[in-house]
């Protein structure tokens, strides 16, 4: 019968497919109660609305109260309690029992899994997987702001390692990879949770610490960053030791805005490598 190749085509759709009435549904095919872990029969008679996460509903009561031809984003509750984000058309079609509207719902999971991915390669350090310069200025953008607000003091601690080159010029690239993913491993230890470190480039790392409450602890958050850095690594059963050097800017004492702040301990860090 007609109604049967229907049936088969629907079934055989990637996209689910949801037909309801005043939000009763009246139909589903096997990818839609699929996205939702659910068995298509246990869907009939259920509400649209207990298939969509609670922030969703805004969204679908608007596209279902309206006749809106774009489609909009939405996410589904599984019965296992995961969120699937997708994208869902709607579609007003005359019914034997009255006017029906047709849901097309499409999973986008892995493309929002690509783009998130791609948003975390433009600001993290593909090495080290801390944050890179234009993220680092981002969050100081944004703490500043905050700081101005509240009048809190922020340090910005700029370090460089030192000894890199060698370590580079003689254990070869390999060797200096796995010594930045060390030292990137010890600067996060060292720091609160609230704190950002980053790494600017070659070898410059830089820490943003919020909240000083004290004026020595920049300088005591200094002390434990060289004690860190210059424990010995162990570079593929090779013995290593580096030191680093270490600049300190304050807001807003030295610098008002993010990039003034990062030269200021910049120029320090540069002080603090001719003294030794």
């Amino acid at each position: 019968s007609s109604e049967m190749r229907f049936r088969q085509l629907a079934d055989a759709t990637f996209e689910g497919i949801l037909i309801h009435i005043g939000g009763k549904i009246v139909d589903a095919n096997a990818a839609m109660a699929q996205m939702v872990g659910l068995p298509p029969e246990k869907l009939f008679g259920g509400h649209v609305m207990d298939l969509v996460a609670d922030s969703s509903h805004p969204i679908l009561k608007k596209y279902m109260e309206t006749e809106i031809d774009a489609a909009c984003e939405i996410e589904l509750k599984s019965t296992d309690g995961t969120l699937v984000p997708t994208e869902v058309l709607t579609r007003t079609i005359q019914a034997d029992e009255g006017t029906a509207k047709v849901l097309a719902v499409r999973d986008i999971s892995e493309r929002k899994e690509a783009e998130e991915r791609i948003r975390h390669m433009a600001h993290h350090d593909h090495l080290t997987g801390l944050p890179n310069r234009r993220m680092f200025i981002d969050r100081l953008h944004q703490v500043l702001a905050r700081s101005k607000r509240d009048g809190t003091t922020v340090a910005v601690l700029c370090l460089d390692l030192d000894r890199f080159k060698h370590v580079n010029d003689l254990g070869g690239h390999a060797a200096g990879d796995e010594l930045l993913k060390q030292v990137a491993k010890r600067l996060g230890e060292c720091i609160r949770t609230e704190d950002t470190a980053a790494r600017l480039s070659g070898d410059e790392f830089a820490i943003i610490q919020v909240g000083v409450a004290h004026p020595d602890g920049p300088g005591i958050m200094a002390e434990r960053l060289v004690k860190a850095v210059g424990r010995p690594y162990d570079l593929g059963g090779q013995q290593t030791m580096i030191g680093t050097s270490i600049g300190i800017a304050l807001y807003p004492s030295d610098g008002e805005e993010g990039e003034d702040l990062v030269r200021a301990a910049d120029t320090a860090l540069s002080r603090a490598k001719e003294a030794g």
